[in-house]
């Protein structure tokens, strides 16, 4: 695994030291480094991408902005992976029961919208993914904790 150092951070993010503490207490709270531990490359490369939300959202803190990229990229992943493998892991978050329910109440409420406006209908869904998506990820982070 490829450490970053702090300087070649800096250089790679555009982040000054003050940026640099802001983004390192988010991963540290999220136990993904420790406490004198340097980014990997990886991690390098989403912090450009929590950057970049960032200045396109100036109103935004970096701790949103990296919920946003972390939400961004569950999305994606959730894209490519097939249907299936995404809903045993909503089945292990939810339950299968509540998850049932989950998506009986955005089905009807999607057969409700469908009367008035398919544009609509579209962003429930990509609503109720982005939903499903945070709480797979919030019921991961728990259980790592756990660990």
């Amino acid at each position: 695994m490829v450490r970053i150092s702090t300087e070649d951070t800096k250089k790679m993010t555009g982040l000054d030291a003050s940026g640099i503490r802001k983004i390192r207490k988010i991963y540290q709270d999220e136990g993904k480094i420790g406490r004198y531990e340097l980014f990997t490359k990886e991690q390098v490369e989403e912090i450009k991408m929590i950057v970049a939300y960032q200045r396109q959202n100036p109103h935004s803190s970096y701790k949103m902005a990296y919920e946003a990229v972390k939400l961004k990229n569950a999305l994606d992943r959730l894209k490519i992976e097939a249907v299936d493998d995404f809903t045993s892991e909503a089945i292990l978050a939810m339950g299968e029961e509540k998850l049932e329910d989950f998506f009986k109440y955005f089905n009807s409420l999607k057969d409700l919208l469908r009367e008035f406006d398919d544009e609509s209908v579209e962003l429930l869904k990509n609503l109720e993914s982005a939903i499903l998506a945070r709480i797979i990820l919030k019921t991961q982070k728990s259980k790592k904790r756990l660990h």
